[in-house]
């Protein structure tokens, strides 16, 4: 089970009032007038925080208005890759960040945005190279810490986070932020007992922070407690029902479980909040062929596949789908192998990706059983039997 340790990292930059700290502009040839356009660029900017949660597609637009009309409005492109974010479109996210820092290379919530999408998608050497350039550009602000605590987390460098977060925590000791990562590094140095402390004293704080209940539930998974962690992570989704990633969790709990209906409702709401996300597409496809739904669950490795044709982790649930599905609308032989083909596959894509949902060697076995099955189906196979349905065909 692949499972989310999320450190709380919310997006949206409410608190930032552009205008006081993030603009910075070219000089004038006529001053009275730069500044009335400033001053409307500015009122245009609090007026797309102010939509960011009742209409995120109005907010976006108004932030990109905002960008074209002055690149040097630093904020901007914060605030439309956080939108961006809250619709699980990381790449267009990426873009904006990385985008802002040409012209903006001295504003640290973009280091902290782009460092923190990085380190989603696993990629620890471009967090590192944009946590150097923080550290070179804006020095060590309270920000710098907090993006060099996650990189070092990423990084396994336990010891070192501790130092930091301590130093952090003793400057402001009702950080949850801090608190959650002082207990992953006390997880980190195998000292179970300190996070789960750690954790209990920030949950004491704020006993309806959703981020602690699901930092508690990944420490229980952790230590092997699912019943623990299945608890933890439907108090998350309790008080944030918006919380995808331990919905996502919840669901892959519930699969091992073999609790499937449930475990398909849990992906359903992880999908219907974020439907670009591909996570939440691959849970959901799975707990879709856990309630015999197929055809859809195919259809949706099919789309992922189409998408991005050497993704390792959307090759090897394709391969073993194909060998644990019975499906009616194919003969054995060609299902068994359709699996070989994408585990071959799988297992060339995972040699160089390092973001994938399973080992080496899981693929391997899954592999060596397709093998087997297929030759078994062709032994037993009666002469001259069609496949009666064709595979599954994404909808263009």
């Amino acid at each position: 089970m692949s499972v989310v340790l999320l450190i709380c990292r919310v997006p949206i930059m409410l608190l930032f009032l552009c205008g006081i700290s993030g603009v910075a502009a070219a000089k004038p040839k006529d001053k009275e007038q730069v500044l009335l356009s400033q001053q409307e660029l500015t009122d245009k900017h609090q007026k797309a925080l102010s939509l960011i949660l009742e209409s995120p597609i109005q907010a976006l637009a108004l932030f990109d208005e905002i960008i074209a009309a002055d690149a040097h409005f630093c904020l901007a492109y914060v605030n439309a890759g956080a939108v961006l974010e809250m619709q699980y479109r990381y790449e267009q996210a990426q873009n904006r960040y990385v985008n802002g820092l040409r012209v903006c290379e001295k504003t640290p919530e973009l280091y902290q945005s782009l460092v923190g999408l990085y380190l989603r998608d696993k990629n620890i050497n471009l967090a590192e190279k944009y946590m150097q350039q923080a550290e070179k550009n804006i020095g060590m602000v309270p920000i710098y810490e907090w993006i060099k605590i996650q990189v070092l987390l990423a990084q396994k460098k336990y010891e070192e986070v501790l130092k930091i977060a301590l130093s952090s925590f003793r400057k402001d000791p009702k950080n949850i932020e801090i608190l959650n990562a002082l207990a992953f590094a006390y997880i980190g140095l195998d000292k179970a007992d300190l996070a789960n402390f750690t954790l209990q004293n920030a949950l004491a704080a704020q006993p309806e922070n959703a981020t602690i209940y699901h930092a508690l539930g990944s420490l229980a998974l952790l230590q092997n407690d699912k019943t623990r962690a299945l608890s933890m992570f439907k108090k998350a989704v309790y008080f944030r029902p918006d919380s995808v990633f331990s919905w996502l969790n919840i669901s892959q709990l519930q699969l091992e479980l073999q609790d499937y209906a449930n475990a398909f409702e849990s992906a359903s709401i992880a999908n219907q909040l974020a439907p670009q996300l591909k996570d939440a597409a691959l849970v959901y496809a799975h707990a879709s062929r856990g309630v015999g739904r197929y055809m859809e669950s195919e259809k949706i490795y099919l789309r992922l596949l189409a998408a991005n044709s050497n993704d390792a982790s959307v090759l090897y649930d394709l391969g073993v789908f194909y060998l644990m599905s019975p499906l009616s609308y194919l003969r054995e032989d060609i299902r068994f192998k359709k699996s070989q083909e994408y585990l071959s596959l799988a297992i060339d894509a995972v040699k160089v990706q390092k973001n994938s949902n399973f080992t080496l060697k899981q693929a391997e076995q899954y592999l060596k059983e397709a093998s087997i099955k297929k030759d078994q189906a062709l032994k037993k196979q009666v002469p001259g039997k069609p496949s009666s349905m064709p595979t599954a065909k994404v909808s263009s």
